[in-house]
């Protein structure tokens, strides 16, 4: 006997396409409904809602047309309106600028003279001088020894609980510091992505087979890895620094490694290939001044955390970067993009002026941040902050 299904075709309206933090309210919708629901594409691929590795898989880009598909109506039905809705993205389209408009500087120091500069991608608004301290991504040496099925087993199972702990505290810790959602909804993506079911079950497969559990977790998510890095959706394929992030908690556990802490005698600007979320957000604003890397983009979970935190970054500069010698002094433009390297002593003493002229300009907004909002023809706007609790409210009250 045959089961009636419904489907129904819905378009994609987010903005960056269907990415980690759609993906992931949608999957925890569905583990609520009474029937399984899935999200087929022009093509043929198929995905189960309640797998978020499979819909981000899809690398489903603003407008993309989907067919949602399930043996319950309502299920079909309460999906569609998930997905219209946003589920949680702004789908409010940018207002055009118009010749009138106040017109907002696009770099923030323009040097007089030659000098070094790498191009890339603004991703955090500010400028900083100091210091390069190039970083390094981890490495894990792999053990040969293996114990019983049952040992790797208990270990890898111990090894995912102790990965859940630290993001659940990375979670705690960013929505009581800022006033936003952004960082803690990145990490309970990563919750998702820590639980994921088919990543669990290859890796005890491979368990069974005579795999120790740190060499099946790493070649499971290293396949992850390399899956999202191949797709052809910018916004999609940086997921793959989630997946590398949860994979390094886990693989942290499985070794017992500490987890490597940002610590240095004065402030400094970090240049790494790429950095991880839990990467930034375990730097310091008292010793990290911004960071810049070869990899990246302005919408990465690196650059959300970093615009949360206030500290300038630039991304996408290509691997030249990782080249600049280690006694180098960095001017950082996180508004143009661009990288200085060793600027001359006028040159230094020009970027200081402008560093403070901008300081100067912050200070007064931020003295003026309780007047009232309104716009130039005297209406009143209203606005509001998205706060996960009490803890939030004070930097809320600030902005």
């Amino acid at each position: 006997m045959s089961t009636e299904t419904y489907q129904q075709v819905v378009i994609i309206p987010n903005p960056l396409g269907f990415h980690a933090r759609p993906a992931t309210k949608l999957s925890k919708l569905v583990k609520k409904l009474d029937a399984p629901v899935f999200m087929q594409v022009a093509d043929g691929r198929k995905a189960n809602t309640k797998k978020m590795f499979e819909l981000l898989s899809l690398a489903l880009g603003q407008g993309a047309e989907v067919t949602i598909i399930s043996e319950s109506e309502e299920a079909v039905k309460t999906v569609v309106e998930a997905i219209e809705s946003g589920l949680g993205d702004d789908l409010t389209p940018p207002e055009e600028k118009t010749d009138s408009d106040e017109k907002i500087s696009d770099i923030l120091w323009n040097p007089t003279g030659d000098i070094i500069y790498h191009q890339g991608v603004a991703a955090s608004d500010g400028l900083v001088i100091g210091n390069i301290m190039h970083y390094r991504q981890q490495h894990f040496e792999l053990p040969d020894t293996v114990g019983t099925v049952a040992e790797e087993t208990d270990a890898f199972r111990k090894a995912l609980q102790t990965a859940e702990d630290n993001i659940q505290e990375m979670m705690k810790q960013a929505i009581g510091e800022q006033a936003t959602e952004d960082q803690g909804e990145i990490f309970d993506a990563h919750l998702s992505l820590l639980d994921d079911k088919d990543m669990i079950a290859d890796t005890l497969s491979l368990i069974a087979k005579g795999e120790n559990a740190a060499k099946a977790y790493k070649k499971v998510s290293d396949n992850r890895i390399a899956e999202l890095s191949a797709v052809d959706n910018a916004n999609i394929a940086a997921r793959a620094t989630d997946v590398r992030d949860v994979r390094n908690h886990v693989m942290n556990a499985l070794l017992g490694i500490e987890t490597q802490q940002f610590d240095f005698a004065e402030p400094v600007i970090i240049c790494a290939e790429d950095l991880t979320p839990s990467d930034t957000a375990r730097l310091k604003p008292e010793q990290v001044l911004g960071f810049i890397t070869s990899l990246g983009g302005p919408t990465s979970h690196s650059a959300i955390i970093a615009r949360g935190m206030g500290m300038p970054a630039v991304v996408a500069l290509g691997k030249e970067i990782r080249d600049i010698p280690t006694d180098s002094v960095l001017v950082v433009d996180g508004r143009s993009g661009r990288v200085y390297v060793n600027p001359t002593d006028e040159q230094l003493a020009s970027a200081k002026e402008a560093k403070e002229a901008l300081q100067k300009l912050q200070a007064k907004d931020y003295a003026r941040r309780m007047e009232a909002g309104q716009t130039k023809d005297g209406t009143l706007i209203n606005i509001s902050a998205n706060v996960n609790n009490a803890d939030g409210v004070p930097n809320a009250l600030e902005l």
